[in-house]
């Protein structure tokens, strides 16, 4: 080869490394990340469990309070809401005093069996008829009986007292 082919060469293939840096290059696999355990994968997937819907879901408005037979006087008001796994209530009833009014909040998990509705108190308060304030205990349950009729709950205390509540939404 002459020194001129070499440099025809030479030009040649310098030429065509540059065409081919500049040339698109395929794009390079990513690495991969380890694949889960299947009992890791099926654990990942679960999504909670929901509890099926209820037909007490919903906003209701204190409608009525009774207390050891009386119906109340001056009336109370208060609202409940109930989602799928909680219930949401806060009442506010004048003072016996006429100065701090009887309050109570609170968050509770719940659950209806039979007739009865059973709850597990979440957080909550209460301001007695002194004005203290009165925590109440998470964890602690209680249970009443409901009635439900026509766009009312009734929630009983006992026989001779219960609340009232009108849906609302």
């Amino acid at each position: 080869m002459t020194t001129k082919s070499w440099q025809v060469w030479f030009a040649g293939a310098a030429l065509a490394l540059l065409v081919a840096a500049r040339a698109p290059q395929e794009p390079q696999p990513k690495p991969q990340e380890p694949k889960p355990a299947p009992a890791q994968q099926a654990e990942e997937q679960k999504e909670p469990v929901q509890p099926p819907h209820s037909p007490l879901e919903g906003v209701y408005e204190l409608r009525r309070r009774v207390v050891e037979n009386h119906e109340e006087v001056r009336p109370s008001r208060g609202y409940l809401v109930i989602s799928r796994r909680h219930m949401f209530l806060t009442v506010i009833a004048p003072a016996a005093d006429g100065e701090t009014p009887l309050c109570r909040s609170s968050v509770r998990g719940w659950r209806v069996k039979d007739d009865q509705i059973e709850t597990e108190i979440r957080l909550g308060y209460l301001i007695d008829d002194h004005g203290q304030v009165q925590l109440e205990h998470a964890g602690d349950k209680e249970v009443r009986r409901i009635a439900v009729a026509r766009g009312t709950l009734t929630i009983y205390q006992d026989d001779y007292s219960f609340l009232e509540f009108e849906r609302v939404e």
